[in-house]
């Protein structure tokens, strides 16, 4: 039986879908704007790449959670590659459909926060469509409040300034390591691996496709880049408490604080790095209004991936869920064609 909170969750998802199709009939689809699978400028050369890893061992656990009709959901956990306090540990739910025959494989990474409602969905829908998919957990403490609203000093503020750059960097890693583990298994085909995240799932997911050449297409809902950026302008709450502690306790404004922060992000924006190699299969979809990861954002993200395809909603930020079902055909058109096909 699910816990009060994820029922609760559940309802309340459910809710806004039928939100969606009493005003279907108000709202317009959004607008593809066709991408020139270009980068518009070379992207910055850096002395390291911070995403860069040794293979090891992984040494995953794997538990059966749940038996459905086609599917099997597991519960897979391994070690970090980068130990960060609590966060040493990759915890990732894998949905298996059942057979044998090799299949493509989508991963997840989560919104900042809830029950996983948005990603339970989507690899429902993934798994309706023929796709296994894996959602990976999301990180604990990406910003570390409590020790936030204790600096006193610019010496403890670039620490945790740096530790959340170390979350940025493992959360990639991870998610490399987990391309590593779905290798390993017979039903995995393991040359049709796609990526797809919603929010802070998309700055993750675009920086994976970034890192990662093994990835042959991604699905990226409200993601961005500049990192910096979004720091300094986002509106959503967690972001913004982070910047209201830091500038009331250096007196900075939003501008000051974005040049402080852009010291410390450098490597874990996705301009940083060379643009993937297929950015014909890459599609991005985006609110115009969004005000949590800013148009500018997702702008620069686009560049930084080679100008891929991307719609804009007539939307911001959360009323974007009332377009689910369109960007579920949307997803699903891409992920067929890139991951089915003979593309």
């Amino acid at each position: 039986m699910k816990p009060s909170s994820e029922i609760k969750g559940d309802k309340m998802f459910l809710k806004k879908i039928w939100i969606f199709l009493v005003f279907l009939p108000l709202l317009s689809c959004g607008h593809l704007v066709k991408g020139n699978y270009r980068a518009l400028s070379p992207a910055k050369p850096i002395g390291e790449n911070l995403f860069s890893y040794e293979k090891q061992p992984l040494g995953a656990e794997e538990k059966l959670m749940k038996k459905g009709r086609n599917y099997e959901i597991f519960k897979i956990t391994f070690p970090s590659y980068v130990k960060i306090g609590k966060n040493d540990k990759v915890i990732a739910r894998y949905y298996k459909l059942k057979g044998n025959e090799p299949r493509p494989v989508v991963i997840i990474f989560p919104i900042s926060g809830g029950g996983y409602q948005i990603e339970r969905h989507t690899a429902e829908l993934l798994n309706k469509h023929g796709y296994h998919a894996i959602i990976l957990e999301r990180k604990k403490d990406l910003f570390r409040i409590d020790n936030l609203s204790k600096i006193a000093g610019e010496e403890e503020l670039e620490k945790e300034l740096a530790y959340s750059k170390e979350v940025f960097r493992q959360t990639v890693i991870d998610g490399r390591r987990v391309i590593d583990w779905l290798e390993t298994k017979s039903e995995i085909a393991a040359e049709k691996i796609g990526v797809s995240g919603v929010s802070r799932g998309g700055i993750f997911a675009g920086l994976l496709l970034i890192a990662e050449p093994r990835l042959k297409s991604g699905v990226i809902i409200a993601g961005g880049t500049d990192i910096a950026h979004t720091l300094a302008y986002s509106k959503e709450p967690g972001i913004k408490k982070v910047r209201n502690i830091i500038k009331k306790r250096f007196d900075l404004s939003d501008e000051q604080y974005r040049e402080k922060a852009a010291k410390f992000v450098f490597g874990i924006n996705a301009y940083d790095y060379q643009p993937p190699a297929n950015p014909e299969k890459i599609l991005m979809i985006h609110g115009l209004w969004d005000k949590m990861v800013p148009k500018h954002s997702a702008e620069c993200l686009r560049e930084a991936l080679g100008n891929p395809d991307i719609v804009w909603l007539p939307a911001g930020h959360l009323f974007s869920i009332l377009f689910t079902p369109y960007m579920d055909n949307l997803m699903i058109e891409y992920f067929t064609k890139n991951l089915k096909g003979n593309r």
